[in-house]
């Protein structure tokens, strides 16, 4: 199992292009109900027909109500930092950075 694909966890999408999902008998491809970018909650995670680990986010169904789940590998766990660890994180960046003189 992908170890951060867990019940509740935020996700985010980072691939929609031709998004594969499955249902209840049945696989299809397509561009489908989730968009890259979007932030989702897994609602359960499963082994797909193909044995490969699938998720099924809260409120992603289409109109007949077919309950959708999709290739975990097409989404990131969603990284929330304060904006302390951002500064510290770029203080570190400019660090690394050596120091220019100014052209006269």
């Amino acid at each position: 199992m992908i170890s951060w694909a867990n019940v509740g966890a935020k996700c985010v999408c980072i691939n929609d292009d031709s998004m594969s999902f499955w249902a209840p008998g049945y696989s299809v491809s397509g561009k489908f109900l989730v968009r890259k970018g979007q932030t989702y909650t897994i609602r359960s995670v499963e082994i797909t027909p193909d044995g490969k680990v699938g998720i099924k986010l809260v409120g992603v169904q289409d109109r007949s109500r077919l309950d959708y789940g999709y290739a975990v590998e097409r989404f990131r766990p969603l990284v929330v930092r304060t904006q302390e660890q951002d500064v510290e994180m770029f203080k570190r960046l400019v660090d690394r950075v050596p120091n220019m003189e100014t052209a006269q």
